[in-house]
């Protein structure tokens, strides 16, 4: 039975287990994906008050957080007012700075009802919907200025065919930011205890695998970071998401963002202690610049036509 990538069309191999989730692994581009997939019923509850600790203190630091952002991938703001979608953006946060900012008006969209709920009532925005995001998007019609779609796709079952929806959501002239884990980054390995090693010690298990094994997988880059079921069912490689984006003739730009940039690493916090900073200096300025940091980027900007 011939197992394909979704992002290059190659020919996955099976590489190890986590828990009963079997995990391939595309021969031509790298990317890691869970199969077969879980079930829709599974998925929607693991997103059932997946982000717990949503605060309104939390807005002033995210005004900051979005400001950086939107400047470091070119969004300004137009005298029409810019109109934003933020998929499963986290509680709002992104969506209200953007108001506040006076970039314009937003739509928020998140499966989980709980974020839905504090969107509403904590951070008041008008434009919030509980949906599954592939679904809405494809019902919704319109079409929007910036899309933002942080750390979602690797959740989905079908993240190729929700991203080509995006796609044709976008307005002439306008931008989408997805971000992801990066599969093939190694910076995961200095901030082992960011459940590292609790992830390199259910693959152990799960496989049988030596701890020497399971090591050797760690440090030549097998092990696909950020696949973690069935909660993350998809590891993407910068060259997957490069076919992805030429295939469909896409113009924009693929890169990698380490764990110390503030504007792509939402609630990472630096620290003054000695060990903390060791952890960092590896991870950000060595371990990141083997295949790229932490967060894996693309930024899609349709073409007006003239």
């Amino acid at each position: 039975m011939n197992i394909n990538c979704s992002w290059c069309g190659g020919s996955g191999k099976f590489v190890y287990y986590m828990r009963h989730y079997p995990v391939y692994q595309c021969r031509h581009c790298g990317t890691g994906f869970v199969h077969p997939m879980p079930g829709t019923a599974e998925l929607k509850e693991l997103y059932n008050d997946f982000i717990p600790q949503l605060s309104i203190k939390s807005l002033d630091r995210m005004k900051n957080v979005t400001a950086d952002l939107l400047s470091q991938i070119g969004v300004r703001k137009k005298r029409a007012g810019l109109r934003m979608l933020d998929i499963g953006g986290g509680g709002g946060f992104y969506c209200k700075a953007f108001e506040l900012m006076g970039y314009g008006s937003s739509v928020y969209v998140d499966l989980d009802p709980v974020s839905c709920r504090f969107a509403r009532k904590e951070l008041g925005l008008k434009n919030v919907t509980q949906a599954d995001a592939l679904q809405w998007i494809a019902e919704a019609g319109g079409l929007f200025d910036f899309i933002h779609c942080r750390h979602v796709i690797e959740h989905m079952a079908d993240p190729v065919g929700f991203c080509d929806a995006l796609i044709k959501a976008i307005s002439p002239g306008g931008v989408l930011l997805l971000q992801l884990p990066n599969g093939d980054s190694l910076e995961y390995l200095a901030y082992w205890h960011l459940n590292v090693l609790n992830r390199l010690r259910n693959i152990s298990d799960s496989n049988d695998f030596s701890r020497l094994r399971t090591l050797w997988y760690a440090t030549n880059g097998r092990l696909l970071h950020g696949m973690d079921p069935p909660r993350h069912l998809w590891a993407v490689s910068r060259q997957g998401l490069r076919s992805w984006t030429y295939a469909r003739m896409l113009s924009g730009e693929i890169f990698t963002k380490h764990l110390g940039n503030r504007a792509f690493s939402l609630g990472f916090q630096s620290s003054s202690k000695i060990l903390p900073r060791i952890r960092d200096m590896v991870g950000q300025h060595v371990l990141s610049r083997i295949n790229g940091g932490t967060h894996l980027v693309a930024l899609i900007r349709k073409r007006v036509i003239s």
